[in-house]
């Protein structure tokens, strides 16, 4: 079983960026200037992403400085739970950072590309 501290953050974390993406995105328009904040939303969630995948690496019960439960490893390297660390996660890493790069304006420019 996963602990119930570390199911409940990456639980309630990840459906505050899920849920907030969702309605940014519903809003978004850049001509309301709304890019610095998508930009924010963006970074809090490739910070969340980053923020589980080091619990996880820090669980790994090999390592001789694991702070963290090896259960929360055991149970992410099982499948089908391993898809998440080995699949999705660097998934929505590479979205988030694709994300950042559609939103920051080219050299020269001050306008958001469409």
């Amino acid at each position: 079983r996963i602990p119930l501290q570390f199911a409940i953050q990456v639980g309630m974390g990840e459906l505050l960026v899920g849920v907030g993406a969702s309605l940014l995105s519903l809003i978004y328009s850049p001509q309301f200037g709304l890019r610095f904040v998508v930009l924010v939303w963006n970074a809090f969630g490739l910070v969340s992403l980053l923020y589980i995948q080091t619990k996880l690496f820090l669980s790994h019960p090999e390592l001789p400085f694991h702070r963290l439960s090896p259960e929360i490893f055991r149970l992410m390297d099982q499948w089908p739970t391993n898809w998440l660390i080995y699949f999705w996660y660097p998934l929505c890493i590479c979205l988030h950072l694709a994300i950042f790069a559609k939103l920051m304006p080219g050299p020269g420019t001050t306008s958001v590309p469409k």
